[in-house]
Protein backbone atom coordinates (compact mmCIF):
# COMPACT_ATOMS: atom_id res chain seq x y z
CA UNK A 1 0.00 0.00 0.00
CA UNK A 2 2.96 2.50 0.80
CA UNK A 3 4.17 1.74 -2.89
CA UNK A 4 1.16 3.16 -4.14
CA UNK A 5 1.50 6.78 -1.98
CA UNK A 6 4.76 7.17 -3.09
CA UNK A 7 3.71 6.61 -7.25
CA UNK A 8 5.35 9.09 -9.54
CA UNK A 9 2.85 11.18 -11.07
CA UNK A 10 3.85 10.54 -14.41
CA UNK A 11 2.82 6.14 -13.66
CA UNK A 12 -0.56 7.64 -12.64
CA UNK A 13 -1.19 9.47 -16.30
CA UNK A 14 0.22 6.72 -18.32
CA UNK A 15 -2.18 4.43 -16.30
CA UNK A 16 -4.65 6.74 -17.75
CA UNK A 17 -3.77 5.93 -21.54
CA UNK A 18 -5.48 2.58 -20.86
CA UNK A 19 -9.35 2.43 -21.65
CA UNK A 20 -10.23 -0.04 -18.95
CA UNK A 21 -8.35 2.62 -16.44
CA UNK A 22 -10.55 5.21 -17.79
CA UNK A 23 -13.52 3.38 -17.25
CA UNK A 24 -12.83 2.85 -13.97
CA UNK A 25 -12.35 6.87 -13.52
CA UNK A 26 -15.60 6.98 -15.52
CA UNK A 27 -17.74 4.97 -13.22
CA UNK A 28 -15.93 6.21 -10.17
CA UNK A 29 -17.58 10.14 -11.54
CA UNK A 30 -20.60 7.85 -12.15
CA UNK A 31 -20.86 6.56 -8.28
CA UNK A 32 -19.88 10.33 -7.04
CA UNK A 33 -22.95 11.36 -9.17
CA UNK A 34 -24.80 9.09 -7.39
CA UNK A 35 -23.96 9.76 -4.34
CA UNK A 36 -24.12 13.65 -4.66
CA UNK A 37 -28.40 12.72 -5.61
CA UNK A 38 -28.59 10.65 -3.34
CA UNK A 39 -27.65 13.59 -0.58
CA UNK A 40 -29.57 15.71 -2.92
CA UNK A 41 -33.06 13.40 -2.38
CA UNK A 42 -31.94 12.50 1.83
CA UNK A 43 -31.76 16.24 1.94
CA UNK A 44 -35.19 16.91 0.63
CA UNK A 45 -34.17 18.39 -2.61
CA UNK A 46 -36.85 17.12 -5.75
CA UNK A 47 -35.12 14.28 -7.65
CA UNK A 48 -37.14 12.19 -10.09
CA UNK A 49 -36.18 8.36 -10.51
CA UNK A 50 -33.80 8.91 -13.83
CA UNK A 51 -31.21 10.61 -12.14
CA UNK A 52 -28.89 7.37 -11.99
CA UNK A 53 -29.32 7.06 -15.87
CA UNK A 54 -28.78 10.86 -16.53
CA UNK A 55 -25.24 10.28 -14.47
CA UNK A 56 -24.69 6.99 -16.18
CA UNK A 57 -25.03 9.05 -19.52
CA UNK A 58 -22.56 11.42 -18.15
CA UNK A 59 -20.25 8.99 -17.34
CA UNK A 60 -20.23 7.31 -20.95
CA UNK A 61 -19.88 10.79 -22.34
CA UNK A 62 -17.34 11.73 -20.08
CA UNK A 63 -15.35 7.66 -21.45
CA UNK A 64 -15.94 8.72 -25.06
CA UNK A 65 -14.61 12.08 -25.24
CA UNK A 66 -11.43 11.14 -23.04
CA UNK A 67 -11.17 7.96 -24.88
CA UNK A 68 -11.07 9.71 -28.44
CA UNK A 69 -8.47 12.23 -27.12
CA UNK A 70 -6.09 9.82 -25.76
CA UNK A 71 -6.49 7.66 -29.14
CA UNK A 72 -4.37 10.34 -30.60
CA UNK A 73 -1.10 9.53 -28.77
CA UNK A 74 -1.44 5.57 -29.17
CA UNK A 75 1.09 3.87 -31.60
CA UNK A 76 -0.79 0.72 -32.39
CA UNK A 77 -4.52 2.38 -32.84
CA UNK A 78 -5.69 -1.09 -34.41
CA UNK A 79 -5.66 -2.75 -30.92
CA UNK A 80 -6.44 0.33 -28.54
CA UNK A 81 -9.51 0.51 -30.51
CA UNK A 82 -10.52 -2.76 -29.89
CA UNK A 83 -9.68 -2.48 -26.49
CA UNK A 84 -11.87 0.68 -26.46
CA UNK A 85 -14.96 -0.74 -27.84
CA UNK A 86 -14.42 -3.94 -25.54
CA UNK A 87 -14.62 -1.44 -22.55
CA UNK A 88 -16.64 1.01 -23.85
CA UNK A 89 -19.38 -2.02 -23.75
CA UNK A 90 -18.73 -2.89 -20.33
CA UNK A 91 -19.16 0.16 -19.15
CA UNK A 92 -21.96 0.84 -20.76
CA UNK A 93 -23.87 -1.83 -19.21
CA UNK A 94 -22.31 -1.69 -15.74
CA UNK A 95 -23.58 2.02 -16.03
CA UNK A 96 -26.90 0.91 -17.22
CA UNK A 97 -26.93 -1.78 -14.31
CA UNK A 98 -25.88 0.80 -11.52
CA UNK A 99 -28.43 3.12 -12.77
CA UNK A 100 -31.06 0.67 -12.84
CA UNK A 101 -30.15 -0.30 -9.17
CA UNK A 102 -30.67 3.09 -8.30
CA UNK A 103 -33.68 4.30 -9.89
CA UNK A 104 -35.70 1.36 -9.38
CA UNK A 105 -36.70 1.58 -13.29
CA UNK A 106 -35.54 -0.34 -16.02
CA UNK A 107 -34.38 1.59 -18.89
CA UNK A 108 -37.56 1.38 -20.87
CA UNK A 109 -39.37 2.77 -18.13
CA UNK A 110 -36.56 5.98 -17.78
CA UNK A 111 -38.19 7.84 -20.88
CA UNK A 112 -36.03 8.74 -23.54
CA UNK A 113 -32.99 7.47 -21.77
CA UNK A 114 -32.62 4.16 -24.14
CA UNK A 115 -32.30 6.80 -27.39
CA UNK A 116 -30.05 8.54 -25.46
CA UNK A 117 -27.67 6.37 -24.75
CA UNK A 118 -28.07 5.04 -28.26
CA UNK A 119 -27.21 8.60 -29.85
CA UNK A 120 -23.79 8.31 -27.14
CA UNK A 121 -22.88 5.24 -28.45
CA UNK A 122 -23.18 6.20 -32.33
CA UNK A 123 -21.75 9.52 -31.15
CA UNK A 124 -18.62 7.79 -29.85
CA UNK A 125 -17.76 6.27 -32.96
CA UNK A 126 -18.45 8.87 -34.79
CA UNK A 127 -15.74 10.70 -32.93
CA UNK A 128 -12.87 7.94 -32.99
CA UNK A 129 -13.63 8.37 -37.05
CA UNK A 130 -13.17 11.96 -37.05
CA UNK A 131 -9.91 11.32 -34.69
CA UNK A 132 -8.81 8.94 -37.36
CA UNK A 133 -9.56 11.25 -39.89
CA UNK A 134 -7.39 13.71 -38.24
CA UNK A 135 -4.55 11.72 -37.39
CA UNK A 136 -4.42 10.26 -41.23
CA UNK A 137 -4.41 14.10 -42.22
CA UNK A 138 -1.63 15.14 -39.89
CA UNK A 139 0.27 11.61 -40.85
CA UNK A 140 0.17 12.77 -44.66
CA UNK A 141 1.37 16.47 -43.53
CA UNK A 142 4.09 14.89 -41.96
CA UNK A 143 4.88 13.06 -44.85
CA UNK A 144 5.02 15.96 -47.35
CA UNK A 145 7.98 17.60 -48.42
CA UNK A 146 7.15 21.61 -48.13
CA UNK A 147 10.72 22.52 -49.48
CA UNK A 148 9.23 23.66 -52.22
CA UNK A 149 5.54 25.26 -53.23
CA UNK A 150 3.74 23.85 -56.41
CA UNK A 151 3.63 25.49 -59.25
CA UNK A 152 0.93 26.80 -60.40
CA UNK A 153 -0.90 27.70 -64.06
Amino acid sequence: MEQAATMPRKDILARLRFPPSQAVVALGVLLLFLLFGGALSVAGGESDGRWGYQSAATALMLFGVCNALVSLGTNNVGRYWSVSFGTYAVLAAVAILVARLYSGYWIGEAGSYRWIFMVLTFGYLVLLSIVSMMRGIVSFAEREEWTQPRQRD
